[in-house]
C-alpha cells in the first residue's frame, strides 16, 4: 500500500527543488562548476549535487543545514532573506 505525501511534505519538497534550482543557475551564472563552488562553501560535491537536484542521497527531499544554505548563498551572492521567504513553505 501506498500512502501519500502530506501537503506540507509536497511542500517541502517543491521547496527543496526550488531552491536547488536557484544554486544551480546562480553558480552557472557565475561560471563556477560544482567543485568550485563545494570547495569554497566547504562541502561535498555530492552534497551540492544533491541540494541542486533537491534530493538527499537517499532519494528524500534535501534538508541542508542552516549553516550550509548560508555558506552556499554567501559564495554565490545568493540574497538570503528573498530566496528563502520567497521558496519556503511558511
Amino acid at each position: 500500500m501506498t500512502i501519500a505525501p502530506s501537503t506540507r511534505q509536497r511542500s517541502l519538497c517543491e521547496a527543496a527543488g526550488s531552491i536547488g534550482r536557484t544554486l544551480a543557475a546562480a553558480r552557472e551564472a557565475h561560471g563556477l562548476s560544482q567543485e568550485a563552488v563545494a570547495l569554497r562553501a566547504g562541502i561535498a560535491v555530492v552534497t551540492l549535487s544533491n541540494l541542486e537536484r533537491g534530493v538527499s542521497s537517499c532519494g528524500t527531499p534535501s534538508n541542508p543545514t542552516l549553516g550550509t544554505l548560508l555558506r552556499l548563498f554567501d559564495v554565490l551572492n545568493i540574497e538570503v532573506v528573498t530566496t528563502i521567504a520567497t521558496q519556503l513553505p511558511i
